[in-house]
């Protein structure tokens, strides 16, 4: 089994792009690498890559995400697709430009890469906690439209007077419980105090409600 004879390489940091009409790679599943087979857009052989290294076949990925797209066209709402199963800006750019409002991420370090690619629009869908996070979070807020998720009243004056003290305001979801029992709120009066207690403390914004079914 042959992939398509287009694909991006992720090796570490870089992002490496081969789209040969030779291409004779396998299944990146099943692969084992063979000394003396060349990538030539890299200059290496494929056993000389260090690992971790993924292949990805860009026409399956291109049309999965154009499939997603239209999907989500054709019923007139936005799509924020989660990144931290592929933690790669270059996908991101791509779902984008298919019509995703813009990323979620798993924590803030994720947040930060996306950020410094460019990406304008982040939510991180963690509760964020800690002095140095808050720092770290308001100081993303400069290069990004960033939202975090909050499901308890615990960290709000403390990252509100970090927000204030820099001249920033953090947009803030409500995470709810949609019935995992993982995380959240319920639904109903106790997400209704925490949306009151997120709107009075200075230096955060509210700026809606989330759930997920995992």
């Amino acid at each position: 089994m042959f992939l398509s004879p287009r694909f991006l390489g992720f090796q570490y940091e870089k992002i490496l792009v081969k789209a040969g009409d030779n291409s004779t790679l396998s299944n990146p599943t099943c692969y084992y690498l063979t000394k003396g087979e060349i990538v030539n857009e890299i200059g290496l052989q494929k056993s000389e890559l260090d690992t971790p290294v993924l292949w990805v076949d860009l026409n399956k990925l291109e049309r999965n995400i154009k499939v997603l797209g239209a999907y989500f066209r054709e019923a007139g709402v936005f799509w924020r697709p989660h990144t931290k199963g592929v933690k790669v800006p270059a996908i991101a750019h791509k779902a984008m430009a298919e019509g995703a409002l813009g990323v979620t991420c798993a924590k803030l370090g994720e947040a930060e890469i996306m950020a410094a690619a460019g990406i304008t629009d982040i939510l991180v869908a963690n509760q964020v906690v800690g002095p140095q996070k808050y720092l770290r979070l308001v100081n993303l807020c400069r290069q990004a439209d960033v939202k975090i998720a909050v499901d308890s009243d615990a960290t709000l004056a403390e990252l509100g007077q970090v927000a204030v003290d820099k001249g920033i305001e953090v947009g803030i979801l409500i995470e709810l419980n949609n019935g995992m029992n993982r995380a959240g709120v319920s639904p109903g009066a106790q997400a209704v105090v925490l949306a009151r207690q997120v709107h009075e403390t200075p230096g955060l914004c509210l700026r809606g409600v989330m759930a997920w079914e995992g």
